[in-house]
């Protein structure tokens, strides 16, 4: 690649150069793994879309990118797929032929007239025959079309004012009932609830309930076949944590909600599957993240235990022969196991867990990407190819699963599990190592060689202790927030999110890891070193908040910046390569002003257009000084000339709405990598 400056004249050739990232799960959305009914396809459901694969040798066979708008369904069969999308802020749902891996089309789902606006679909069911599709609301409303022409069939507004909490809805075998199962609305005392709608004529034939604090979870997979009493069933991971904590399964006949039996686990399950014909239960530790199959039906221990992953495992499938099995995890890996062995018979990568952090390597070709788990991705920038995983044991998210006493402290882990928090990368000099931080999972900061892909060591203010109910946690950091580090390596600057309200910047020597300073401070939500070390700027959301100048040597204020509105939200601070500017992204004035850093005072402002600005919060500088990207919450990727009063013409927009994680220049200036919110990477070209 040429190292010659951007063209701003080249800006017009802009576009995705390349796409991957086959997607990941969050822990209990119920995505997962399926194998078609034909044995044909195994399909992996994920925050990306729909990946299908075949089952011998896990070949790519079709991806469908699809929004992760958080409903999704695949028919029983295995041959069709729906996901939930949106058309200039209306909900529809697209269909899919998994076998061509072709859109079927795509329809408006009816809603109850009453409805409020900001109802959106929360669950999705395709009947047997694939004739019906049954979407719910999040208000309890039921909503039904028939396929493939989309035309209404039924809208139910019954449970209008019973829940705001749908857990499943789910045809029964034959399609003639529809099953709809809620937590009662506020959490009262009635429960879980099963009401069972029959498909003909339309009417509530049953009308069951759980007593409060009993039924099933969040997640699991139906039986395709009937229990041994003649009824149809499920099995649900769930914690029971009053008293004795128990873990397992939990099988209820989702008719009556009747409890048939407990499968009692040492942890928790972290995925479920079960076999086409019903008889085989496929389950993984969340601890050891093994693969365990037992017979169905049987609260037996496990006939076959397979290793697993090398992280919580968020996907199982088993296919009907009873000897074949699969998986997918955090790891990023899809493996396929066979009875009798104890390695994958055959395994795929491209599953990243959640991507947040992203830099390039100094050759420009390598990308570097930082997950939630804690771990790091090196890949091919634009093959996508997997080239090596820089992992600790320490992760975050596992350190919280597998070392604390999950009774007391469950709800910690609900708030950190099911955060998005930051775990941020930046490269250190000479590509030699990396920093990262995680906002959450008690770590310290850790510093990377990237040579040999380990923690070299870390850095944490040694004094720092926080005692709360649970005892006292680490004497290093707690909830690492922000970083930053000088151009040379030299100086570290860390912020600290603390329950003592503590948010002091901590400043460090990072070549001896020595604490030199700490400068008192509100709240910090960006943090970014001047090019010659010599200036800290910093900003919080918090109101009336100014923008600080800080001298890191001596931890004085140099100046402060008073904002022009009381409800500006800075996003991100950044100076210009040279340091002659600090540009300050204001998403809710819809401005990015220049600071010149001579006499602090505005030399240039873009006010973005009030159509564009949408979300706008992410902002990057090219390496030359000459291109600035912006990208909102809707998918796209705007382009600024610093100077000038208006952004470019040319932009980059996503096929679906798509919020933006985090982006990156390459050293060349020749690449901008995208991660969004579907976990997928975007590599975008600017060719002179």
């Amino acid at each position: 690649m040429s190292n010659e400056p951007i063209s701003l004249a080249s800006v017009a050739k802009l576009g995705v150069l390349a796409e991957y990232g086959l997607g990941t799960a969050p822990l209990g959305s119920g995505y997962g793994l399926q194998l078609s009914l034909d044995g044909q396809r195994l399909i992996v459901e994920s925050t990306a879309g729909f990946a299908v694969l075949s089952p011998v040798d896990l070949t790519l066979q079709h991806f469908i990118a699809a929004p992760d708008l958080g409903a999704r369904a695949v028919s029983r069969d295995g041959t069709q797929a729906a996901n939930l999308a949106d058309r200039e802020g209306e909900e529809i749902v697209q269909l899919w032929d998994l076998v061509s891996g072709q859109s079927l089309g795509e329809h408006s789902l009816p809603r109850w007239p009453t409805q409020k606006d900001y109802v959106r679909v929360a669950l999705l069911d395709i009947s047997p025959d694939n004739s019906l599709l049954a979407a719910v609301y999040s208000d309890g409303v039921v909503s039904v079309i028939d396929l493939p022409d989309g035309n209404t069939v039924k809208v139910l507004a019954w449970y209008i004012d019973y829940t705001d909490t749908p857990m499943f809805v789910h045809f029964n075998l034959t399609g003639s009932m529809l099953y709809f199962i809620f937590l009662d609305v506020g959490y009262g005392d009635q429960g879980i609830q099963s009401r069972g709608i029959d498909t003909t004529s339309w009417t509530e034939e049953s009308d069951f309930a759980t007593k409060k604090g009993r039924g099933p979870s969040s997640y699991g997979v139906f039986s395709p076949t009937l229990s041994d009493t003649g009824f149809e069933f499920g099995y649900f991971p769930v914690t029971y944590y009053g008293g004795q904590p128990r873990w397992g399964i939990d099988v209820f006949d989702f008719t009556t909600l009747y409890e048939r039996y407990f499968l009692e686990m040492p942890d928790y399950p972290s995925a479920v599957g079960i076999s086409s014909d019903g008889r085989w239960l496929v389950s993984a530790s969340s601890v050891t993240d093994k693969v365990e199959v037992r017979e169905a039906e049987k609260n037996r221990p496990p006939l076959f235990t397979f290793p697993g992953h090398d992280n919580l495992v968020w996907g199982v499938a088993a296919a009907p022969d009873g000897q074949t099995f699969y998986s997918v995890g955090l790891d990023g890996m899809l493996r396929k196991w066979v009875a009798g062995s104890q390695t994958p018979a055959a395994e795929r990568g491209g599953f990243l867990p959640t991507l947040d952090g992203i830099t390039f390597a100094s050759d420009s070709g390598r990308l570097r990407a930082a997950a939630l788990t804690g771990s790091i991705f090196e890949i091919d920038a634009l093959t996508g190819e997997m080239l090596r995983t820089f992992s600790d044991p320490r992760e975050p998210r596992r350190y919280y699963w597998k070392v604390s006493s999950f009774h007391d402290f469950f709800p910690e882990f609900r708030r950190v599990a099911s955060a998005e928090g930051d775990c941020t990368i930046v490269p250190g000099t000479g590509d030699a190592w990396l920093a990262q931080t995680c906002e959450y999972g008690f770590l310290p900061i850790r510093l990377w060689d990237t040579a040999l892909g380990s923690v070299a060591r870390t850095i944490s203010d040694v004094s720092y202790t926080v005692q709360d109910k649970w005892g006292p946690r680490l004497t290093s950091s707690i909830g690492n927030g922000l970083m930053a580090l000088s151009s040379d390596g030299q100086w570290m600057a860390a912020t600290y999110y603390t329950p003592l309200g503590n948010n002091a910047i901590r400043i460090f020597e990072t070549s001896s890891g020595r604490l030199m300073r700490t400068i008192a401070s509100r709240r910090v939500d960006t943090i970014v070193f001047s090019p010659d070390g010599t200036r800290l700027a910093t900003a919080g959301w918090e109101a009336k908040q100014p923008i600080r100048i800080l001298d890191p040597q001596t931890g004085k204020v140099v100046k402060e910046i008073r904002l022009s509105q009381d409800s500006s939200l800075i996003e991100a601070l950044v100076f210009t390569p040279d340091g002659s500017l600090l540009l300050a992204l204001d998403s809710n004035a819809g401005t990015v002003e220049a600071y010149a850093t001579t006499s602090w005072e505005v030399a240039h402002r873009l006010t973005i257009p009030a159509e564009l600005n949408y979300g706008i919060e992410q902002m990057r500088v090219s390496p030359d000084g000459s291109l600035v990207a912006l990208s909102d919450y809707n998918g796209a990727i705007n382009f600024w000339a610093p100077g000038s009063d208006s952004l470019l013409s040319d932009l980059v927009q996503f096929p679906y709405p798509v919020r933006v994680r985090e982006m990156a220049f390459s050293p060349d200036g020749r690449l901008l990598a995208v991660v969004g919110t579907d976990n997928r990477i975007r590599i975008i070209g600017v060719t002179p």
